[in-house]
């Protein structure tokens, strides 16, 4: 379906991106989009948000050279000054997975992780 489109896509985008930043440095992006598509095949949403959040925030780092040092409110100001609407992403992925570590027992909801994947998969994607 689309989503396995949109993974196969930002995983391909994630290889090309290799011969500009390096193998190593795009290698977890490519297994984290594996086991994304994985656990979204098998409907286990937990976790999911957290992996979005890291990819997007290891994206930032290769497309913008900014350094993820823990501070949220610092990487979105940084990534924005590159790309607001990147950075606007960042934190609608932070807020959504903040909102689901303060509520114990929930996983993440599905369509929640459907939108961090197409902004991921839009940013990414698209923009080649």
């Amino acid at each position: 379906g689309e989503v396995a489109h949109m993974l196969k896509d930002l995983r391909r985008a994630f290889r090309e991106m290799g011969s500009r930043f390096g193998k190593e440095r795009v290698k977890g992006l490519v297994e984290k989009t594996r086991l994304l598509g994985a656990a979204l095949e098998e409907g286990k949403c937990a976790g999911c948000l957290q992996t979005l959040t890291e990819m997007t925030r290891e994206t930032a780092e290769l497309l913008f050279d900014v350094r993820w040092t823990g501070d949220v409110t610092a990487l979105i100001q940084d990534v924005g000054g590159h790309d607001e609407k990147f950075g606007a992403g960042i934190w609608c992925l932070e807020n959504l997975r903040q909102s689901r570590e303060q509520a114990p027992g929930e996983d993440a909801d599905h369509l929640d992780v459907l939108l961090g994947l197409y902004f991921l998969w839009h940013r990414v994607v698209e923009r080649e």
